[in-house]
């Protein structure tokens, strides 16, 4: 706890936009290694993502201008659906795509 009761938590790693990094990079890797690209769930999962200096930023205004029990959320937008992000590394990568889709 900080002063004044703020608290700071951590942002999910793999949400959070590195070089080389993180969801796609690991993606890549795997359709590399496998000869496909997969994913499962269902279509309209999204991947919420952000740079890490925008996080940075968002800590540093938290601290500085944040109340007890305020929230700060340094994604704007509603992402990205994980179909759309998987169906362009494997047109990319000239891979399958495979996918477990639940109802």
């Amino acid at each position: 706890m900080l002063k004044g009761g703020t608290s700071v938590s951590n942002a999910a790693p793999e949400r959070v936009w590195r070089r080389r990094t993180g969801f796609v990079a690991l993606m890549l890797a795997t359709a590399k290694s496998k000869g496909m690209i997969a994913y499962s769930g269902t279509e309209e999962n999204r991947w919420l993502a952000t740079h890490t200096l925008d996080v940075a930023r968002a800590y540093r205004l938290a601290l500085e201008i944040g109340k007890a029990g305020s929230v700060f959320h340094p994604i704007a937008d509603g992402g990205v659906r994980t179909k759309d992000i998987v169906e362009v590394l494997a047109r990319k990568l000239d891979v399958p795509v495979v996918t477990t889709l639940q109802e």
